[in-house]
């Protein structure tokens, strides 16, 4: 989005040196509000630039400059570079973390409500980041009043249809999409859901493409995710696919995939490309790829409280860092940053079935 207006001596200011600064911005349909501009950082060439807050839920990247002439009014050019997508409020409280350059954890807790872990809250909130899980970035930008009801039937659909959902592994796909945006403000660069031939198949290759947009490029994050009710099991699956989905050819396929899939319309889908290439060494690529990866399982000390006590919070940690420590023992990789989340839940198919049962109420609405 560009725009400019003429200042107090009648010039248009049109191609000055582009910078970049983190800001917050109001969701893609009050873009074309005037920006007020503030936080102003550093002058140079005549040129004034600064970072602009709106208020908005969503962090984003605008590109402007604006001159400082002594009539107010000022002639800048915006570009908006990164999705400008709101998303549903924060739901998980951080309980645990730990970050190094190569690799981190996060533990995620869902709380308790009224002496009861907070599976139906969660369900809920679930089905909110149904249609950015979902769809594309196409179909995202254009979600509004006449067509919300077709766009969230259609995302409750592309999940599956089916009534054998005990075994299946999209909803940890989803807990795996909801937080990494919560907890680290990663962009979806694909949806696979998209481009099912079948609502009941499964989607191949990583369960979830991010980005996160950093001061020198992009950072790509391939995830993994793992639902299980015993977590040695879910950490074995992960060591297991951490390895074969690293292999050259499995990762060369999976870039050709995504470079398929990869929405015009999105801002970074060019920048994303070219990371991606094939004529990129996968040394370069793997420099700029971070892999989360989430487990999901029944825990003890979930189960054995009610509230969040001091003697919940300490039983948490103890928990979630030993099994940090198991994971981190049989992490195969070593040149690739790797960051495992972990969400201790009360009851797998407890959580399954409120989930299941909200999916199908979405798919019915039309």
């Amino acid at each position: 989005m560009k725009f400019s207006e003429t200042t107090s001596d009648g010039r248009n200011h049109r191609n000055p040196p582009w910078i970049e600064y983190p800001i917050d911005i109001v969701p893609s349909r009050s873009l074309g509000k005037l920006f007020n501009f503030s936080k102003i950082k550093s002058t140079d060439r005549g040129y004034t630039y600064g970072t602009h807050y709106n208020g908005g839920s969503d962090s984003s990247l605008l590109k402007y400059y604006s001159t400082t002439l002594a009539g107010k009014t000022y002639s800048l050019e915006s570009e908006v570079v990164t999705a400008l997508i709101a998303h549903p409020d924060r739901f998980f409280e951080v309980r645990f973390q730990v970050s190094s350059k190569s690799s981190g954890c996060t533990a995620v807790c869902a709380g308790y409500e009224l002496k009861e872990w907070r599976r139906k809250q969660l369900a809920g909130n679930l089905i909110k980041w149904l249609p950015e899980f979902a769809l594309t970035y196409s179909e995202l930008s254009s979600l509004s009043a006449h067509n919300a009801a077709d766009l969230l039937a259609k995302a409750a659909r592309s999940v599956y249809l089916s009534d054998k959902y005990k075994k299946r592994g999209e909803i940890g796909e989803l807990l795996l999409h909801v937080i990494c945006r919560e907890v680290f403000s990663t962009y979806p660069a694909i949806t696979k859901y998209f481009y099912k031939d079948s609502a009941n198949n499964t989607v191949k290759g990583f369960d979830s493409v991010h980005v996160v947009v950093t001061q020198t490029g992009l950072e790509l994050w391939l995830g993994e995710s793992k639902f299980y009710e015993e977590v040695d099991k879910a950490i074995n699956a992960a060591v297991k696919d951490l390895k074969a989905h690293t292999e050259r050819d499995y990762m060369r396929a999976e870039f050709v995939t995504v470079r398929n899939m990869l929405d015009p319309s999105w801002p970074h889908a060019e920048k994303l490309k070219r990371l991606i290439s094939p004529n990129v060494s996968l040394d370069t690529i793997f420099d700029a790829i971070c892999i989360p990866v989430l487990l999901t399982y029944n825990s003890n000390v979930i189960m054995s409280h009610t509230e969040v006590s001091a003697a919940f919070v300490k039983a948490f940690k103890e928990e979630v860092s030993k099994h940090y420590a198991t994971f981190s023992s049989k992490n195969p990789l070593k040149d690739i940053k790797v960051h495992l989340f972990l969400f201790p839940a009360k009851d797998k198919t407890a959580l399954l079935d409120e989930f299941d049962e909200r999916l199908k109420a979405c798919q019915a609405i039309i």
